[in-house]
């Protein structure tokens, strides 16, 4: 029984440790087009924008693959707790919300990983071939990625919150 326990409550850990990781925010790329003398950015400035969203798009790709993997995890405590007759829904709710907020999120990496791959405005090594259409470029990138960012984000701290609560209300119920 103490070992039972013993892995549950470090499954336990191992979630709530993957979702505070999930949860924490890729910083997004700074909006080109307003520092600069004229409002406008250097090809260098432009090019380094280039190489961090490039970066804040495998980052964001490195959150969702993480996040899902605390789906998998999550299941998996899901179904360990139904076989022990706990009720479950409120966590498959708050899953099925997670999901969603993944895929969402996803989305919005995908059509970065898009952009940043047409690298319209630049050449194959990074560099600045037109100034325009490498400014429209970053933009499209760096507002997708704050979306995705941002879903993820926001499903990741709704998750965690149902998920704590989950938590905290059965281990009221098997205390005395």
């Amino acid at each position: 029984m103490t070992a039972l326990l013993k892995a549950r409550t470090g499954l336990t850990i191992v979630i709530v440790a993957l979702v505070a990781l999930v949860g924490a925010g890729v910083a997004s790329a700074q909006e080109p087009g307003g520092d600069g003398p004229g409002g406008q950015f250097s090809a260098d400035a432009l090019e380094n924008f280039y190489q961090r969203a490039t970066l804040h798009v495998e980052l964001l790709q490195l959150r969702l693959d993480l996040a899902n993997k605390v789906v998998g995890r999550v299941q998996e405590l899901i179904d360990k707790a139904k076989e022990e007759g706990k009720d479950t829904s409120d966590l498959e709710g708050a899953l099925a919300a997670f999901k969603t907020a993944i895929g969402q999120a996803q989305a919005g990496h995908d059509t970065a990983a898009s952009v940043m791959s047409a690298h319209a405005g630049f050449d194959a090594s990074g560099k600045v071939a037109d100034t325009e259409q490498a400014r429209q470029t970053l933009k499209a990138a760096r507002d997708a990625l704050r979306e995705g960012g941002h879903t993820l984000r926001e499903g990741t701290r709704e998750f965690r919150r149902a998920f704590r609560e989950w938590r905290a209300s059965h281990r009221q119920q098997t205390q005395p």
